[in-house]
């Protein structure tokens, strides 16, 4: 968020943190914060307007859950269907990369990713890491 929220304040975006207090270190490779970054990004091209990111990390289990939920245009179901795939895009000015390196980061992780949109209003990906990876 600190990388991110003085380039988007200015177009009306907001941040929430809602960080549990306490959580185990998660164990990763250099790639794990991009990939985290590039789901902040996502939310924020999602919200044209202006909204909400509302940006969260808990403990689930033997799991850390991250979540990143916008109040955007949401996805339509179809695309949520292909969104992780290499090259695919929405936008005129994507270039379907970004998503598809998150999911094989969170791959690599032993993590999984899940998508909740509905059009008009927004959408939330859950991010799931094992604390500790065998890796």
């Amino acid at each position: 968020m600190a990388l991110v929220e003085a380039e988007w304040q200015s177009q009306g975006i907001r941040f929430i943190l809602n960080i549990a207090p306490g959580l185990p270190t998660l164990k990763g490779r250099g790639d794990a914060p991009p990939a985290s970054l590039n789901l902040v990004q996502n939310a924020c091209q999602a919200m044209p307007a202006g909204g909400v990111v509302t940006i969260g990390a808990r403990a689930e289990q033997h799991m850390l859950c991250l979540e990143v939920a916008d109040e955007g245009v949401g996805i339509a179901p179809e695309d949520v269907e292909r969104m992780f795939a290499l090259y695919y895009t929405t936008r005129p000015d994507g270039t379907g990369i970004g998503l598809s390196i998150v999911y094989r980061i969170v791959q690599m992780h032993d993590g999984t990713i899940d998508v909740r949109s509905e059009l008009g209003h927004g959408t939330t990906m859950t991010v799931r890491l094992p604390f500790r990876s065998a890796r």
